[in-house]
């Protein structure tokens, strides 16, 4: 694993403990994150999670996706989105963060914005010049 795979997970990470906070939601992110206890734990696992998925963007969805890096980086946001729409439907652990009671259609709506500014702030950093 590179070494900017590890920065741009991490500065992604923090976008998206930030960004959730401010939103309000953290989305489908929230039930893996509240597995932990207390702050430090789940900011571990937001950290780990998210280079996880910088991996995976930056082995295969990068050279496949269209578009300039903050577009491939929005897109790849949207597909996580997507996933995690899909197993919010098929898991019960999924759905109570993914498919909240109170006002689902805003929710959905922030939760697409919040993984769209985590998927551009991890390929933008993911293409910087260090």
């Amino acid at each position: 694993m590179d070494s900017k795979i590890l920065r741009s997970g991490t500065i992604a990470a923090v976008a998206l403990i930030f960004a959730g906070a401010f939103m309000g939601s953290h989305g489908g992110w929230g039930s893996i994150i509240n597995l932990s206890e207390n702050i430090l734990g789940a900011s571990i696992i937001a950290l780990v999670t998210s280079i996880f998925l910088v991996f995976i963007f930056s082995t295969w969805f990068s050279n496949f996706l269209p578009g300039s890096s903050l577009a491939k980086g929005v897109l790849f946001g949207a597909l996580v989105w997507a996933v995690f729409l899909i197993l919010g439907g098929l898991l019960p652990f999924f759905k109570e963060t993914v498919y909240p009671d109170i006002n689902p259609g805003i929710n959905l709506f922030v939760n697409l914005l919040l993984y769209s500014v985590w998927g551009a702030v991890a390929s933008l950093s993911l293409e910087a010049k260090s």
